[in-house]
């Protein structure tokens, strides 16, 4: 490294100090950076006052804004896809090998409660419409919130309520002293840190959000599921994962709209009409006659101007030509900041090669894998723990409560992703498996496939086709005796 120059050290220490070589640019305060206004509150004072416009204007985006409806529907493409996260038993006895009995009748089970049917207390909600609607709600609300209801009225007496997020007060809140309990934002934790129950409004939300003269419903951590991802130490409450470009949406969208509506202004060849020296003419603006002059302005029509006016163009010189970078530019950063690849978030194909597409879809693909885990942990995987236990205690089953330990090997199927190159990829598989690096059970399970399943079906298809050529042997004997 090349030392500074004795003078130069001398200057700085003289004008800043001794520590100015050595310090954070980005702590630095100077003209250049006196607009980056910051503050050390805690981050749930940040929420709290901040999270009723970022909701509010995440909403409007998803009414409004094309590019966040995207955003959303490959979120829910591909972490969801057309069949959710599947549940998978693993139940083995104690030498090891499957019980496919216990396997097989909780499986039919978890798919007949995760129905429209049983699933929710409306009663019109599978468990992938549950899964996407939470995570939609993750994105707009920041958070979301879904009660166990135990008891019930369906067939296993087990359903899940999903409670607007904006029904947990953000203005219940009481300090405590030492190491009593407090409430921050609606939720009651201990002196640790720990949620201990959640306070809700009890208002009808499917009419109005005003819950000023609303009664409060406690419920335990135990009845509620309470989902966001959690950024700093101490995150009482989420927030909007798009909270960091929500600006450049909506100035891009605005920018949009007015780019929209100059290049349809200057489509028209829009003017304005003068006269020579500025008095009035039959038929235009009178305060007398009250006549008004008015030109209504249509593609391909010609007006008729009073006599002594003359009309005068002006073009907006629309559409600008560096409106297409633009936007690229700005798309780019919106991309960056959801984590998602731009040429996805914006339907946009152009100068892309083979090579760059597959890397983009590969790392995206990771993006996605990690938002399926998280939503097993978080979601899935707590709500299986509940039915199950009451499943275990209904009269719908033999199998006995007391050996709940075995019947809790729950795994997970997210969606699986079709080869990006399919003769290739296919051929590393064969590879890999040859080479005794991968399972072929793996390989199925990538492909969203239950081993047991694959195996049945080419079971099923080998009698099928044995059926078939012994039927096809048949034939050829009686038509070759018939030809004798």
């Amino acid at each position: 490294m090349k030392l500074l120059p004795n003078k130069v050290k001398n200057y700085f220490r003289n004008k800043f100090g001794n520590t100015i070589i050595r310090s954070w640019e980005a702590a630095k305060s100077n003209r250049f950076l006196s607009d980056w206004l910051t503050e050390t509150a805690s981050i749930n004072s940040d929420i709290k006052s901040g999270l009723p416009t970022l909701r509010a204007r995440t909403r409007n985006m998803v009414q409004n804004c094309p590019f966040f409806n995207k955003y959303l529907a490959l979120r829910e493409k591909n972490i969801f896809g057309a069949d959710g996260i599947r549940l998978q038993m693993k139940i083995r006895d104690a030498n090891g090998t499957l019980d496919k009995a216990a396997n097989r009748e909780i499986e039919a089970a978890w798919k007949e409660w995760s129905s429209l049917k049983n699933c929710t207390v409306t009663r019109n909600k599978s468990i992938l419409d549950v899964e996407k609607l939470v995570d939609a709600t993750r994105e707009t609300d920041g958070e979301f919130f879904i009660r166990k209801v135990r008891g019930f009225d369906n067939d296993f007496g087990f359903a899940l309520q999903i409670i607007n997020p904006q029904k947990c007060d953000l203005e219940k809140n009481i300090t405590a002293m030492g190491n009593k309990n407090q409430v921050i934002m609606g939720v009651k934790i201990d002196s640790w840190g720990a949620p201990l129950s959640y306070l809700f409004n009890s208002n009808n939300d499917t009419v109005t959000y005003n819950y000023q003269h609303a009664k409060t419903i406690e419920y335990k951590v135990g009845q509620i599921i309470h989902g966001f991802v959690e950024k700093f130490p101490g995150q009482v409450r989420g927030y909007p994962q798009a909270a960091s470009i929500l600006f450049n949406l909506q100035m891009i969208k605005g920018y949009s709209e007015a780019e929209v509506m100059a290049s349809r202004a200057s489509a028209c060849k829009m003017g304005i009409y003068t006269t020579p020296k500025g008095e009035t003419i039959k038929g235009m603006a009178d305060e007398k006659s009250g006549n008004q002059f008015q030109v209504n302005v249509e593609p391909l029509t010609f007006q008729h101007f009073p006599e002594g006016t003359d009309f005068k163009t002006f073009d907006t010189q629309n559409p600008n030509a560096n409106y297409s970078k633009f936007m690229q530019a700005q798309l780019r950063e919106i991309a960056s900041g959801l984590d998602i690849s731009y040429n996805f978030l914006h339907s946009n194909m152009e100068s892309v090669n083979f090579s760059s597409l597959r890397a983009a879809a590969l790392e995206e693909r990771d993006r996605w894998r990690i938002e399926q885990a998280w939503y097993i942990e978080h979601l899935l995987q707590p709500v299986f723990d509940e039915w199950l236990d009451l499943y275990l205690l209904s009269s719908k089953t033999n199998l006995p409560y007391s050996k709940k330990w075995k019947f809790q090997a729950a795994t997970w199927m997210p969606r699986a992703y079709q080869w990006v190159d399919p003769r290739k990829d296919a051929q590393a598989n064969i590879l890999m498996k040859d080479e005794l690096i991968i399972s072929p059970q793996d390989l199925i399970a990538e492909r969203g496939k239950d081993p047991e399943d694959v195996i049945a079906e080419i079971k099923e298809w080998n009698v099928l086709t044995e059926g078939m050529r012994q039927a096809n042997e048949e034939t050829t004997k009686k038509e070759t005796n018939d030809e004798k």
